[in-house]
C-alpha cells in the first residue's frame, strides 16, 4: 500500500531548505504526498545531500553538483536527474525524458513512482556518478557540442531570435538592454533554452522567466556565478 512506501527516515531539520517547504505547501494538495516522499527518499539515499532552489524549482546537490530536481505543475509533478549519464542509465529501464515530465514521466500519485527499492537505487547511482566524476550535466553536453573535436569554438552562425522572445524584450527595455549588452555566448544560452522548448506553453514560460532574469541583470546561469 502507498502508506507503507512512506516509511522512510525523517531527514534532519538542518538539511531542509525552508523555500522547498513553502513550495511543497503551495503545490496541488493531491501532489504533496509525492513531493514529500521524493524529498525524503533523496535524503535517505544520500544523507549528505543539500537542498536549494534554482529556476523556481527544488534542487538537490551533492558536493556542489546538481544531483536531481523536482517540480510541481497543475496536475502532475516531476522528478529529474541532471546528468546525461543518468538519462542513459534510465533509458535502459524504459524511461525517456519528456517536456515537463522529468526523468520518470508525469507523476500524479505514489503509485505512479517506480518501486521504492528501484528509486533508491537510481538516486544512489546518480550520487556515485558525481562522486567518481562521471556525471555530465546537460549543460556541459550542450557546451561541448558548441566546440569542435579540437576544443575550438564552433563557427556556427548565431542562433535566430524567437519572435515571442523579441516581442517580450521590446516590452521590457531594461531586459532588452541587458540582453543586448551580454556577449554572444551569454545570449546564446538564453536563445537555446527558449528555442529547445517543444511546447508553446513551455516556450512562453521560459520567455517570461528569461525576461524577469534579464530585467535584474542576470545571466542564464547566474546561480552558479553567485556561488563562484
Amino acid at each position: 500500500m502507498a502508506t507503507a512506501r512512506l516509511k522512510t527516515p525523517t531527514m534532519p531539520v538542518h538539511t531542509r531548505d525552508a523555500r522547498i517547504d513553502a513550495k511543497i505547501a503551495a503545490a496541488n494538495p493531491a501532489l504533496q504526498p509525492v513531493l514529500l516522499y521524493l524529498r525524503e527518499l533523496v535524503h535517505e539515499a544520500v544523507p549528505e545531500v543539500t537542498e536549494t532552489v534554482k529556476w523556481g524549482h527544488p534542487f538537490f546537490e551533492l558536493n556542489g553538483t546538481i544531483l536531481a530536481n523536482m517540480g510541481a505543475f497543475k496536475h502532475h509533478c516531476a522528478f529529474g536527474f541532471w546528468s546525461k549519464t543518468m538519462t542513459e542509465h534510465l533509458a535502459a529501464d524504459g524511461f525517456t525524458p519528456g517536456e515537463g515530465a522529468g526523468s520518470l514521466g508525469k507523476l500524479t500519485t505514489l503509485e505512479s513512482l517506480p518501486p521504492r527499492k528501484k528509486l533508491l537505487g537510481y538516486i544512489r547511482t546518480a550520487a556515485s556518478h558525481i562522486r567518481n566524476g562521471t556525471s555530465e550535466s546537460s549543460m556541459q553536453t550542450r557546451a561541448a557540442k558548441k566546440r569542435g573535436p579540437d576544443g575550438a569554438a564552433s563557427s556556427k552562425p548565431p542562433m535566430a531570435m524567437p519572435v515571442i522572445f523579441a516581442e517580450a524584450l521590446a516590452n521590457e527595455p531594461r531586459a532588452k538592454q541587458t540582453f543586448e549588452a551580454f556577449p554572444a555566448s551569454c545570449r546564446g544560452e538564453y536563445l537555446a533554452w527558449i528555442t529547445e522548448a517543444k511546447r508553446d506553453e513551455t516556450r512562453a514560460r521560459r520567455v517570461q522567466q528569461a525576461v524577469l532574469q534579464l530585467a535584474e541583470g542576470k545571466r542564464f546561469n547566474w546561480q552558479y556565478e553567485a556561488k563562484g
